[in-house]
C-alpha cells in the first residue's frame, strides 16, 4: 500500500509507485491507502493518475462489512468529469486488525464472524490479512484462522486469486 499520506499529496502515489517498481522491477497494479487514510473526492483521482488499475482502500476499519454497499468491483463515478474513473475498486469487508482490536475476537470466533459476513451475498470482495497476522507475530491463533478461512472458501467454491487477476473479467 501506499505511505501514510499517499493518496492526499497530489503526485505522491506516482513517485511512490514508481520507486517501487524501480526496485522490484515488477509492474504494480494496485493500491490498498495505508491506514484507510484518504479523501473520497481525491483518491480515485490519485490512484488513476499513478496509473494503476485498483484500489482496495473503500472498506471499515471498524467494522466488518461492505462500506460502499456492494460486494462486486466497481469502477468510481467521476464527479468532475461527469463519468466513471478508468480504475477499479475492489471493496474489502473484512480486515484482520478490526477483528483484533474492534471485535477483539479470539481467534476461535473469526470464522464465525467472516461466514456471517461473507454469506449474506455473493460477491468478489477483498480480506485484508496483514503478514504479521497471517505469520502468527501479533495475535494468537489468527494465523491458523486465516487458514481455516481460506479452506473454508476453497469448499464453498470460492476463486482465490491476486486483485489484479480479476480485472479482465
Amino acid at each position: 500500500h501506499g505511505s501514510y499520506t499517499a493518496s492526499r499529496v497530489k503526485g505522491q502515489l506516482t513517485v511512490e509507485r514508481k520507486v517501487l517498481q524501480d526496485v522490484t522491477d515488477k509492474s504494480i497494479m494496485g493500491h490498498r491507502q495505508h491506514y484507510l487514510n484518504f479523501h473520497p473526492a481525491q483518491i480515485f483521482v490519485e490512484v488513476e493518475n499513478a496509473g494503476l488499475t485498483y484500489d482496495l482502500s473503500v472498506g471499515y476499519n471498524d467494522r466488518s462489512g461492505p462500506r460502499a454497499g456492494v460486494m462486486y468491483p466497481y469502477r468510481p463515478y467521476n464527479i468532475e468529469k461527469r463519468k466513471p474513473h478508468l480504475i477499479w475498486e475492489i471493496p474489502f469487508v473484512v480486515m484482520d486488525t478490526t477483528l483484533a482490536t474492534t471485535y477483539r475476537l479470539p481467534a476461535t470466533k473469526i470464522l464465525e464472524h467472516v461466514q456471517s459476513v461473507l454469506n449474506r451475498q455473493q460477491g468478489c470482495v477483498a480480506l485484508i490479512w496483514h503478514q504479521e497476522q497471517a505469520g502468527g507475530l501479533l495475535d494468537p491463533g489468527f494465523d491458523d484462522a486465516y487458514a481455516q478461512l481460506m479452506d473454508w472458501a476453497i469448499q464453498k467454491g470460492a476463486r482465490l486469486t491476486p486483485p489484479g487477476a480479476i480485472l479482465a473479467e
